[in-house]
């Protein structure tokens, strides 16, 4: 017998003790055996080919009663000869026929209702303490039997219960015990569920015909133990398992089912990053990971996870806490130390409050561990120190007015009200933004011109304030003391223009040049300031070609050193002698003082290419000669 069934119902008689004196070993004692019903008759199959049908419960009272035989008769019932083979007899400690253990079958052949049947050949012993034992006779069906017969047995009489000694026996036996030969279908599984389960896990099957269910196995390897709820439901432990079938065994044969998995107990080898605040991102690498079901930081639930292969999971942090990274699975759980959970970072005030590119910003706050980025205004910072987990110092990139962020593993803090200086100066040469741009470079050269000894020469610039916020001068500095500031702005709102001036000091003759460097709050401008100041009464240097032509060489007549003369007269003649061009206060630097090919004398028109003649007039002083016109 090797299944399990409900304990079958104990339905009590009165019963009547009758007691015998007898001896034995020259010791007299009384010893009595009661016997008594606890079949109804409407027991469940076993197996197919044993059919249980009566049951007997017996207790001796006064020494120990041993049974060698027992006979009795079907005196009623349908069935045949060739509906049953024989009949089998049983015995237990406890009122369990699935359970119990054969000792005979009966010496006669089935002939069919009202046959002798008759258990012989047996021995056993019923303990002298009053407890009840139980007997239990099932018909061993044919396979060709006759669905329907059945089998009856009658009230038993003393005389059919033999014991190897003397003993008072009473019996209450009834009523008859009845079976119905009955067929039972192959069982089927529809379903299982879960569909994967590890070592120890409960797997529930469904299907039909679970009757005498003697084994269930998974991928061939036998569960641990099951349980037949019913005759549609088994309950069972996974073993160690095995990948494919699930399989159950029962009195009608064979079911299977494919497709269980069998889950190895996941394993976690590395987790990245080691530490992470709320909303990051970890990525738990193992082995064995598919199925998984519970994620934890520490002891807290990961906000969400998903199993990327049986290699990787990826989780979200959530609240979080310091410890282990464990990760659950139906096979099991698995965990691994080190993880930090970090707290959310906060920016408690910033110093100072405004910058321009390349500034630098002192951060204090809480929490700056494994800082991962610092922004002003939404755009990165162009570098950062962690100086202490309170303290970082960033410098200000391209920027944008906003908020002072910093982002670390445990998350994102900021405060408001930065405000990035956007410095865009223009230098332009002359009094408005009509001027030439001076370009900022150590390169540009810019020419002040020539002037004589004792006559100092200005000339004046702008600062133009072309950026989105207010630019402030911070410094003007000259890397020559003979050229000098004269004038400068100290602060500009943006579109703002400022004058700039500087000076040639004329004490000595020679040419002078200087750097000049402008400092503004996150910008600097650099350019070369250069002239010449004129000894006494130096040689006029005249270029006699005119190429008017915007190339930048020749585009007027170059009279060098006539600022030493400056109440000087300079005209030009055509070669009929007629004036076309007539300058005082002739000069090389202003458009408006100098011959550009142009007729100043009546209508005012470019000449034709062709030969022309000046007269310079240096007080009382004159020079003339040719130039040559081409455009």
């Amino acid at each position: 017998m090797k299944s399990n069934y409900s304990l079958l119902t104990r339905i009590p008689n009165a019963c009547v003790l009758l007691f015998i004196l007898f001896c034995s070993y020259h010791n007299a004692h009384a010893q009595t055996v009661s016997a008594y019903d606890i079949d109804s008759g409407s027991e469940p199959i076993f197996p197919l080919n044993q059919q249980k049908i009566y049951g007997i419960a017996m207790s001796s009272i006064g020494g120990d009663a041993t049974l060698t035989d027992l006979t009795t008769q079907a005196t009623s019932g349908t069935y045949v000869g060739s509906d049953v083979s024989s009949f089998s007899l049983y015995y237990n400690n406890i009122n369990d026929f699935g359970s119990a253990t054969f000792l005979t079958f009966s010496s006669s052949t089935s002939l069919g209702a009202g046959e002798i049947i008759s258990f012989t050949g047996f021995s056993q012993t019923i303990v002298g303490d009053g407890v009840d034992r139980y007997f239990f006779i099932a018909a061993n069906i044919n396979g060709g039997a006759t669905l329907g017969n059945t089998i009856s047995f009658p009230f038993f009489s003393l005389s059919n219960f033999n014991f190897s000694t003397s003993v008072s026996f009473t019996s209450s036996l009834g009523p008859s015990g009845t079976k119905t030969i009955q067929a039972i279908a192959a069982p089927t599984i529809s379903s299982f569920s879960p569909g994967s389960a590890g070592s120890g896990n409960t797997v529930t099957i469904t299907g039909t015909g679970f009757i005498g269910v003697t084994a269930v196995s998974f991928g061939g390897t036998a569960a641990t133990s099951f349980n037949v709820v019913s005759s549609t439901t088994i309950t069972a432990i996974v073993s160690t398992g095995t990948s494919g079938s699930i399989s159950v065994t029962a009195a009608g044969g064979t079911a299977t089912s494919p497709g269980f998995t069998f889950l190895l107990p996941p394993t976690i080898s590395s987790i990245n990053p080691t530490a992470a605040g709320t909303g990051a991102t970890v990525t738990i690498t193992g082995t064995n990971l598919l199925g998984t079901t519970d994620v934890l930081f520490g002891a807290s639930a990961a906000a969400s996870f998903t199993v990327v292969s049986s290699t990787t999971i990826t989780a979200v942090v959530a609240n979080g806490s310091t410890g282990a990274v464990t990760v659950k699975s139906p096979a099991g759980g698995a965990s691994i130390a080190g993880f930090s959970f970090l707290l959310p970072p906060t920016v408690v005030v910033f110093n100072p409050t405004s910058a321009a590119q390349g500034g630098s910003v002192t951060i204090d706050g809480t929490n700056f561990v494994n800082v991962t980025s610092v922004s002003f205004g939404g755009v990165p910072a162009e570098s950062f120190v962690v100086v202490s987990s309170k303290t970082i110092t960033a410098k200000v990139g391209v920027g944008a007015s906003g908020s002072v962020s910093v982002t670390t593993s445990g998350g994102t803090a900021s405060q408001p009200n930065f405000v990035f200086l956007d410095p865009k100066p223009l230098v332009k040469i002359g009094s408005s933004t009509t001027g030439t741009l001076v370009t900022n470079s150590s390169s540009t050269v810019i020419d002040l011109g020539k002037t004589t000894l004792t006559k100092d020469l200005t000339r004046e610039f702008i600062i133009e304030n072309s950026g989105s916020s207010n630019l402030t001068i911070l410094n003007v500095a000259s890397s020559n003391s003979k050229i000098s500031l004269v004038t400068a702005p100290s602060t500009l709102i943006p579109a703002e223009i400022g004058q700039l001036i500087f000076k040639l000091d004329a004490k000595d003759p020679g040419v002078f040049s200087s750097l000049i460097e402008i400092s503004f709050v996150g910008a600097l401008y650099q350019f070369e300031l250069k002239g010449e100041v004129l000894g006494e009464n130096p040689e006029l240097e005249i270029f006699n070609i005119v190429t008017p032509n915007g190339d930048g060489a020749h585009d007027f007549l170059k009279l060098a050193n006539i600022e030493a003369y400056p109440a000087n007269t300079v005209s030009i003649f055509n070669r009929w002698g007629d004036k076309v061009y007539s300058i005082s206060q002739y000069n090389n630097s202003e458009s408006g003082k100098r011959f550009e090919g142009v007729s100043n004398e009546g209508e005012q028109r470019a000449l034709n290419d062709g030969t022309y003649f000046y007269v310079i007039e240096l007080g009382s002083r004159k020079i003339s000669g040719f130039l040559q016109l081409s455009r």
